[in-house]
Parts: structure tokens; sequence; C-alpha cells
């Protein structure tokens, strides 16, 4: 299974960086949480195992966002309020542009939003089909969270989104 076979990647980056590390698939909801390594540093975050996050306000769900195409990513939106900061919302050239920032960095953030205090980085898992298989995020305090898609940070949560896509048979084209 994809959980089981990310879960020596999962543990290594949490161990690695000293903050929590998060496995989402995309469920009949919406980007759902599948697994949580928790970092030993007490964190203030509303996340577990089973949340359903927003495809808009949430970087795990925008990685998923930027790999749909633009009918099933309208479908998806309509269900937008149901989930962890999701509010009703329609594709605007704004969030297009985020989007395709998405795609050519390979990663998105979050900083301060939806929860106060909390930085994010989330980067796409692919299988053979180059569809995203999972999206794996580190999570730590947004206080002196390395910011950029060259940081030491964003190099390691690629380096470990790479390995698995290879394992799932992935070829980077």
């Amino acid at each position: 299974s994809p959980t089981r076979d990310a879960e020596a990647e999962i543990v290594a980056l949490a161990g690695a960086t000293d903050m929590s590390v998060a496995a989402a698939t995309l469920g009949p909801l919406g980007p759902t949480v599948i697994r949580l390594e928790e970092s030993a540093r007490p964190q203030h975050v509303s996340l577990q195992v089973g949340t359903v996050m927003s495809l808009v306000n949430t970087a795990i769900g925008r990685i998923f966002a930027a790999g749909m195409s633009d009918d099933v990513l309208a479908g998806l939106l309509a269900d937008e309020p149901v989930r962890l900061a999701g509010r009703a919302t329609q594709v605007d050239d704004a969030f297009r542009a985020r989007l395709a920032t998405i795609r050519a960095d390979g990663l998105d953030f979050a900083f301060d939003a939806p929860v106060p205090g909390i930085g994010t980085i989330a980067a796409p898992v692919f299988d053979h089909t180059g569809s995203i298989r999972l999206v794996i995020a580190i999570i730590g305090s947004s206080r002196g969270f390395p910011r950029g898609p060259d940081s030491a940070l964003a190099h390691a949560l690629r380096a470990a989104t790479r390995r698995l896509s290879w394992r799932f048979g992935w070829i980077d084209g």
C-alpha cells in the first residue's frame, strides 16, 4: 500500500527535520490525511488522521488541485465547505496562477493560514501514470520555518517524494 511504502520516508523526514510530517491521499471527500508522524516539539495543530483538507486554503490541498483537470477540480470544489479551512469558492485567475506556480516548483507552502503560527511545505508523490498518489507535508512552527523552493527543507522534501514516486513507478519526464 502507498502508506506502508511511504512509512520509512515519513519517519525519516520527521526525524531529520524535527517537525511533524503528514501524508494525504485523495479520498471521496477530498485530500485526506492518512498518516501523521508527530514532532517531539509541541505544536497547536488540529490535524489528525482522517482530516479532510481544503483544496484551496491548504498546501496539501493545493498540491492535489495542481494535478487535477479543470473539470475534476470544479466538481470537487462544490464540496469545499465540508473540508478543513474550506469555504465556497470558484476557480479564478489568481488560483490558476498559484496552481501553475505549484506545478513549476513541485511544491507549495502555507504560513499562518489556515492555522496561525504554523508553517507547511507540501509536495506530490506520483504513481506510474504520472497521477498524484500521495502528498507529503512537513509541518512546524511558522517562526523560523525555512521558506522558498530552494531551502534545505524543500530539497529534503523533494528528495523524499522523488524516491517514493520512483518506488511507485513514476519516471520523471
